[in-house]
């Protein structure tokens, strides 16, 4: 039986620049068994990383019309080699930020 695996990834729109990922915005690809779905808007912005003094590409979940518990997730992702991105996630608590675990993006290299 394969494992539920209800978050698939990160859509982004043709705004970010691929290997050098600036800026622009996406949806989550959410689904269950065959089916997608693309939902919970997010914009990418260079930021200043809120762990270390270093700049980052934030992601930013907190829009109004996504759920309240989309709404309170905050990725910082870096760039480790030309098209490969590693990022951690962390989800708001009580005014603090709980780590959740590390996802990896990936861009062709013609994009």
């Amino acid at each position: 039986m394969e494992r539920l695996r209800i978050w698939r990834g990160k859509h982004f729109d043709e705004a970010v620049a691929g290997n050098d990922v600036k800026a622009g915005r996406g949806k989550n690809r959410v689904g269950f068994g065959p089916y997608e779905l693309l939902r919970y808007r997010f914009e990418a912005r260079v930021a200043r990383s809120i762990f270390e003094d270093r700049m980052i590409l934030e992601l930013d979940h907190d829009f109004d019309d996504n759920p309240g518990w989309v709404r309170r997730f905050h990725d910082e992702v870096v760039k480790v080699s030309p098209g490969l991105f590693v990022a951690t996630t962390h989800w708001r608590l009580r005014g603090r930020l709980i780590h959740l675990g590390y996802f990896a993006l990936a861009f062709p290299p013609d994009r």
